[in-house]
């Protein structure tokens, strides 16, 4: 694991995991990488990045607005507070949770936690999308 950049609030990221995942979706033929998170009503849920875009994306994650957590099984937006649509998290991935989806063409998924910009747990969603998760946003320090 590595660390941030100076200044930076994204995620610790090995530089040589991201390159070897990349270079894994160029061997695999793969496009769009889609991005999974389960929302609070069981709901798999996400957001594809494209090929060019996956090194910046596995370092940052991908933004997501609280709002998404307010969705519920019948795509009804329920309001909610503190999961209003002003308000960004990410969606950090796990890289060892690649897998290429062979029912869709050139299509791969990683499952991600759902973290605030500074890398702590935002408070609408316990617990991890991927339980064997071995990277994590670097938590802020304590006060």
């Amino acid at each position: 694991m590595t660390s941030s950049a100076p200044g930076s609030s994204g995620p610790s990221v090995d530089p040589a995991a991201v390159r070897a995942l990349v270079d894994r979706a160029r061997h695999e033929d793969v496009r769009l990488v889609r991005f999974l998170y389960v929302d609070p009503s069981g709901v798999t849920r996400g957001k594809a990045v494209h090929v060019a875009q996956l090194a910046s994306r596995l370092r940052g994650g991908v933004g997501l607005t609280r709002a998404q957590n307010a969705i519920n099984v019948f795509d009804d937006l329920v309001d909610i507070d503190g999961l209003e649509p002003v308000g960004e998290i990410r969606l950090l991935p796990d890289l060892s949770t690649w897998t290429r989806l062979p029912w869709l063409r050139a299509t791969a998924s990683v499952l991600c936690e759902q973290l605030g910009h500074d890398g702590a747990d935002w408070g609408a969603v316990r617990g991890r999308s991927s339980p064997g998760r071995s990277r994590r946003w670097p938590r802020p320090a304590s006060r």
